[in-house]
């Protein structure tokens, strides 16, 4: 078995099938199966469907199991045949010395659990599940980001034609390769030419408190309108467990025209959120209003994730830093073109009670139209991890 599937099946049993359902089992590759039955000692299962119902079955008993032992079990094997035991030795053994009594084992682990939110932004390119030269890439992609907590996605068709159609199968495609639901938002359409909408998904127990679309800050008209969601994740302990998340698409430097009125854009939204209440639904954004505020502002992170069309460089220059953010990823690549367009913010002080990690979900086939090449889109999903540690109280 190839390394890569001996590593997946061994990191199956230690997490107990956890974020593996039904279809999500059945779209493993048949040796993955196979060696999961065998390593569980299920016999007589000729289809996949049976050999999908005895892992389930499995998953529950491991689970249970997990949970009562507070660590991983070891997942049940079939019984080997016992070698032939050899003939005893003719000698007398010598007398063993008494044995030492072993320490008790600590039943303490050595490090803490730490709960982590996971969050996706994503320019979908139109989010074209329809189109059937790409369905095999967007269910593998889909797959991929129901293991995470949050989605956020721009550029999505706003059309009556596309978008029901096409949200509407992206909700069910998540539900299905989940073992919880997920709840969607949309904020309202906006553009230059045909419009577009965000997209928010929180997977439960995440829980959506309200919303906003910014179509206008400070008598600036925001092209593709930033999208404000408020969410509680109570399953951090410590101070902090709100999350302002806001999915951005800001116009292209395609021309000096547009490269101007993207400047003025980010550099409005920059100054204005962190400036005025209002566009971030009244949550504070340093730790230091949270304290004036007191019981009537908890502690909230600020997240803006997205399609700048703009590089950490430009970010710096247009004010992202001087307004009390923190940008998270490099001039790295996040696009068809080798450009870095994709980027996180996020406010300081949010770093008071989290540690922030990173990825860049680098695609193995980008769309270029312009080079007759299909693909999910033409921009990386990128990926954000917030691991809480909690503050002494």
């Amino acid at each position: 078995m190839p390394a890569d599937d001996a590593s997946l099946v061994q990191r199956l049993l230690d997490d107990a099938f956890k974020g593996y359902a039904a279809i999500r089992l059945g779209k493993l590759r048949p040796e993955v199966v196979d060696e999961l039955v065998r390593r569980l000692g299920g016999t007589d299962l000729a289809t996949t469907e049976a050999k999908v119902g005895f892992l389930l079955e499995q998953k529950t008993r491991l689970q249970k199991l997990k949970r009562a032992s507070g660590s991983p079990p070891e997942p049940s094997t079939p019984m080997a045949t016992p070698p032939e035991a050899a003939p005893p030795e003719p000698s007398t053994p010598e007398p063993s010395p008494p044995e030492a009594t072993p320490p008790e084992p600590s039943t303490q682990p050595v490090f803490k659990t730490a709960h982590k939110l996971r969050i996706v932004a994503f320019n979908c390119l139109k989010l074209r599940l329809d189109c059937k030269e790409i369905q095999r890439e967007w269910d593998e992609l889909i797959i991929e980001l129901s293991r995470y907590d949050v989605l956020m996605l721009s550029e999505v068709r706003a059309s009556d034609k596309f978008y029901q159609t096409r949200t509407s199968k992206l909700l069910e495609k998540l539900n299905a390769c989940s073992e919880v639901q997920w709840e969607m938002r949309t904020s309202e359409p906006s553009g230059p030419g045909a419009e577009e909408v965000h997209l928010v998904l929180a997977k439960k127990p995440v829980s959506v408190l309200r919303v906003a679309t910014l179509k206008t800050l400070d008598g600036l008209a925001m092209d593709h309108s930033p999208f404000v969601v408020l969410l509680e994740d109570l399953r951090f302990k410590g101070q902090l467990k709100r999350f302002n998340v806001v999915s951005v698409h800001f116009p292209p430097k395609s021309s000096s025209t547009r490269r101007a009125a993207r400047d003025a854009q980010i550099r409005k939204f920059m100054t204005t959120y962190s400036t005025q209440a209002a566009t971030r639904l009244d949550s504070p954004f340093t730790d230091q209003a949270a304290k004036e505020l007191r019981t009537k502002a908890p502690y909230v992170a600020h997240v803006v994730g997205g399609d700048f069309n703009a590089d950490a460089k430009e970010l710096r220059e247009l004010d992202a830093e001087k307004s009390g953010f923190e940008i998270v990823l490099g001039a790295v690549r996040t696009s068809v073109g080798g450009k870095s367009y994709d980027n996180f913010c996020i406010n300081r002080d949010c770093k008071d009670h989290l540690t922030v990690g990173a990825d860049v979900l680098d695609l193995s086939n980008y769309a270029n139209f312009s080079a007759g090449l299909q693909g999910v889109s033409d921009h990386a999903p990128i990926a954000l991890r917030l691991t809480e540690v909690p503050r002494a109280t």
